[in-house]
């Protein structure tokens, strides 16, 4: 049953009028917002998505990276932006999860945004340098007792640092958050043995897996995956519900009040340009998982996101301060 949050998040159908310019869309160049750096996963699918949905719709997608605040920079800029289909955001289960760990939200992840499609989430490991002495989940656990080891995550507040404390709370550990702007310079604190662990995206972490630079202890996800059969999920191991985590998504939205008919030919030309041999390539090379929704779906996996996370952060304090 559809109540208040996903009526606004879907977004009315004739929310605006200009009925006519809804019907000829698009007829000029859609500016696709990343809100995240260059290089990763998201920033990745977004071009890939740009250049697989734009002969789709017959128009140039120009991808812009607009980075900061955990992605509520660039998620609020297209919050604020006219509801016409001219601008939209490619983002993560970040848009969610950013507004609930601060005091100082750029926008209402429930509000302000019409859901268009998710191409669905993303693997995420636990991992040790190579020269860790743990070779197993378990082995981790008994070395990290009676130790005051620091994890290191690519942001305060992000599904990293909520797992990793999750695992240190679970274990009764007296672990140390360190938090770094981004994936890159957690993996090379890591490599350098600055950091005993991280938690991060499988598309950053698999090449230094795979050339043994670092070890994959438990995997973040709901199953484990064809590359790394060996590596087991948290759900292999017995742990709590809670680190089955299914939540998530990796999403395209435009601004609340899109007319239904924007949104429907944009859900449709995505549904297409998923479809796609080479799109279904790039999602597997990095490591996309579960299916794509679509318009209410997509919607209610946001909702979803949005309550298992808000959940999470009460539990784990992770909300900041300031």
């Amino acid at each position: 049953m559809l109540n208040r949050r996903h009526l606004l998040l879907l977004a009315g159908a004739g929310a605006l009028p200009g009925a006519a310019v809804a019907a000829n869309f698009p007829e000029k160049t859609i500016r696709l917002v990343c809100p995240f750096p260059p290089g990763g996963v998201i920033d990745v699918l977004a071009r890939a998505l740009a250049q697989h949905i734009g002969p789709e719709l017959g128009q140039t997608i120009v991808v812009e990276n607009k980075s900061g605040a955990g992605g509520m920079i660039g998620s609020a800029d297209v919050a604020r932006s006219s509801p016409d289909g001219y601008t939209l955001l490619f983002n993560s289960s970040s848009l969610v999860q950013a507004p609930l760990v601060t005091k100082q939200a750029q926008y209402d992840a429930l509000k302000d945004f019409t859901a268009i499609g998710s191409v669905g989430s993303t693997v995420m490991p636990f991992v040790v340098p190579a020269s860790s002495p743990a070779n197993t989940l378990a082995e981790f656990v008994n070395y990290a007792r009676d130790k005051k080891l620091a994890f290191g995550t690519y942001g305060p507040g992000t599904t990293s640092h909520a797992f990793q404390q999750l695992l240190s709370d679970h274990h009764k550990l007296d672990m140390v958050h360190i938090p770094y702007k981004g994936e890159a310079p957690m993996l090379s604190d890591l490599l350098g043995g600055q950091i005993p662990c991280a938690m991060g995206t499988m598309n950053t972490l698999a090449p230094q897996i795979k050339a043994g630079a670092i070890k994959a202890l438990a995997l973040l996800s709901p199953k484990r995956i064809e590359e790394f059969p060996t590596v087991p999920t948290f759900g292999d191991l017995k742990y709590p519900p809670e680190f089955n985590w299914g939540g998530g998504f990796i999403g395209l939205f435009g601004p609340a009040n899109l007319p239904q008919e924007v949104t429907v030919t944009l859900s449709d030309a995505f549904r297409r340009a998923l479809a796609k041999p080479t799109m279904q390539q790039i999602m597997k090379k990095a490591y996309v998982t579960g299916k794509p929704s679509f318009l209410q779906d997509a919607a209610s996996e946001v909702i979803a996101t949005h309550d298992a996370w808000a959940k999470l952060v009460t539990r784990l304090n992770l909300a900041s301060t300031s």
